[in-house]
């Protein structure tokens, strides 16, 4: 039997202070009780046999038992990848996902959602099994409500608000939808936020197809001095 090889992943606590100098400065997302938990998250032992797919394993206890996890790759126009936990919490997926692209990892159980982990799946060698999971950087003066997602299930138009807590102003620019489904209407263009302001981002939602569970990622790219670094904010429809 192949002994399963766990990259290093660096505590939410300790990267947050190796990397984060004070407003404006680029750090994780932050990790509210229910984020999805990533340090026990890793590769197999062997490479996955489907070509184009990569094995993603994950320990006992990640996620609550039976739990839903979902997997979506932010950088290509395709539905998550989704599974079901087992008993002791532990699962195993498949996502089709290179080396650079960006991961974004959720569980549902019941009516309890995690908050999303987004991250980079970096194989260094690509002949062997092995890969890292690094944690996407955000604005830590950058504040977004609500920070994740957009959920439709009870309205047909919701509002993101963006706050400015830096220094500097922000740039912000290419609102596009990863998959582009017809039922979610974004803007055109978004504002730039002076150090102080605030701006509402609406996203509207026709209803979709009753028969079809609708899901796509609003992207949009901020830039703070000379970094840029693309958000994701998930749409859900009901």
């Amino acid at each position: 039997m192949s002994r399963t090889r766990f990259p290093i992943v660096l505590p939410a606590g300790v990267w947050l202070l190796a990397s984060a100098c004070g407003p404006g400065a680029a750090t994780p997302m932050p990790q509210p009780p229910t984020v999805f938990d990533l340090s026990r998250v890793g590769s197999p032992g062997t490479l996955a046999t489907s070509a184009g797919y990569e094995q993603i394993e994950a320990l006992p206890g990640t996620v609550p038992a039976r739990a839903t996890v979902r997997v979506t790759n932010l950088d290509r126009p395709v539905q998550a990848a989704a599974v079901d936990a087992l008993d002791n919490g532990s699962f195993g997926i498949a996502v089709v996902v290179s080396s650079g692209e960006e991961l974004r990892f959720e569980w549902t159980d019941g009516n309890e959602r995690s908050a999303p982990a987004d991250a980079f799946f970096v194989k260094p060698d690509p002949v062997r099994a092995e890969f890292e999971l690094q944690p996407s950087a955000r604005f830590d003066c950058l504040e977004l409500s609500p920070p994740y997602a957009l959920d439709f299930a009870e309205a047909d138009s919701l509002t993101l608000t963006l706050t400015n807590n830096c220094n500097d102003t922000l740039t912000l620019a290419d609102p596009r939808a990863r998959i582009g489904l017809p039922a979610f209407t974004l803007p055109a263009d978004l504002p730039s936020l002076a150090s102080g302001e605030s701006s509402e981002v609406v996203v509207s939602f026709d209803g979709g197809d009753p028969a079809v569970f609708e899901e796509d990622t609003l992207l949009f790219d901020v830039t703070l001095g000379t970094e840029t670094i693309r958000y994701p904010i998930t749409l859900r429809g009901p």
